[in-house]
């Protein structure tokens, strides 16, 4: 599996990733500090489940989401 982690507060991102890398055993977790970042890790390699930061300056969670729904719309649950 799959998750990528986006947060432009370093620490919490960072902390999430740990806790999910100790409770999903066998799970990638790759995390990115800003949309940008997200948009390019996400759209190399698509991920099983994405966890955004809603409210960050410049491309937030929800722009990253648009971004990666359009880039492999067979992988999107929501439309």
């Amino acid at each position: 599996m799959e998750i990528l982690v986006l947060d432009d507060e370093r620490d919490a991102a960072d902390l999430l990733s740990a806790v999910l890398s100790l409770r999903l055993h066998g799970a990638s977790i790759r995390v990115a500090y800003t949309g940008k970042d997200a948009v390019a890790a996400g759209t190399a390699q698509p991920p099983d489940a994405a966890i955004l930061d809603l409210e960050m300056s410049g491309l937030d969670g929800e722009g990253v989401a648009r971004a990666l729904r359009s880039a492999f719309p067979s992988k999107s649950a929501s439309g």
